[in-house]
């Protein structure tokens, strides 16, 4: 996985558990790339996974704050698999409570998150949370009725639906990460977005906290930014990055994607919602 500046980021299949493999992207040009790390899994294909630069003199301290401070991998993608990111915090910023993140995919922000540090550095976020959509909507004797709470969208390389042009997964996209130092924070009421695949409404939409974050960073340069370029397997085979032999998760009739896809299938509207 990716580190950086004392955070670990990386993109996990929700398949089986396993981070997608990364290979060397050209602008990475703030990390360095150590040892070669095979994947237990996958006995005959060997990955890079980038690691954080050596130390600068003092002398150039200045001119590396200077730039935006972010790391680029590639990752491979496939259709219809779910995903989720998961962070791990090595080495505390200074003089700061919390951290906050934001996730954009394509240049579209999809979820912000924030942590406290002095009680936990480690997690993982799988889902964004929404207003429920019309799909939560029935029309009770001529009278539509919404249920309440909150729903929550897994992160998933979309399919094509039509079939006639490649989908995001195949033709590639970005997935950025972005962190920022917080001084202090303010709880508010939720502001959810109206409507990625639906995984039902929260159980309990009363536990889910929210909260306005005093930012130390500037908006536009943050603490540490993740670049999670994905690409097809037969893309980064072109590029030669990736073995010939794919990961488990990557074949599309595998075992693995099938029962996911049959979890998360939209609950029956005649009547009340089925988990």
């Amino acid at each position: 996985m990716p580190c950086f500046r004392g955070i670990d980021l990386s993109v996990v299949s929700t398949a089986d558990c396993r981070a997608f493999p990364e290979f060397p992207h050209p602008d990475g040009s703030s990390a360095r790339f150590g040892g070669l790390n095979a994947d237990r899994k996958h006995k005959s294909s060997v990955f890079l996974s980038p690691r954080p630069q050596a130390e600068v003199c003092e002398g150039t301290k200045d001119d590396v704050q200077k730039v935006t401070p972010r790391i680029s991998v590639y990752i491979p993608s496939a259709p219809d698999t779910c995903f989720y990111i998961q962070y791990r915090i090595n080495q505390l910023p200074i003089g700061h409570k919390y951290l906050f993140f934001k996730v954009h995919i394509n240049g579209r922000q999809i979820v912000a998150w924030g942590i406290n540090l002095h009680k936990t550095t480690s997690g993982a976020t799988n889902q964004a949370l929404f207003q429920p959509s019309e799909h939560y909507q029935y029309n009770d004797d001529g009278v539509v009725i919404a249920e309440p709470g909150i729903e929550s969208r897994c992160f998933l390389f979309v399919p094509n639906a039509s079939g006639t042009a490649a989908s995001v997964a195949e033709d590639g996209g970005l997935i950025e990460i972005q962190v920022f130092r917080a001084k202090t924070r303010r709880r508010r009421a939720p502001r959810l977005d109206k409507c990625l695949v639906s995984n039902g409404l929260l159980e309990n939409p009363h536990l889910a906290d929210y909260y306005d974050y005093h930012l130390a960073d500037a908006r536009d340069l943050p603490y540490s930014s993740f670049l999670f370029h994905y690409r097809s397997w037969d893309n980064l085979r072109q590029l030669q990055l990736a073995p010939p032999e794919r990961p488990e998760f990557h074949w599309p009739d595998s075992p693995y994607n099938v029962e996911f896809r049959e979890d998360f299938k939209k609950p029956d509207r005649s009547g009340s919602q089925k988990a």
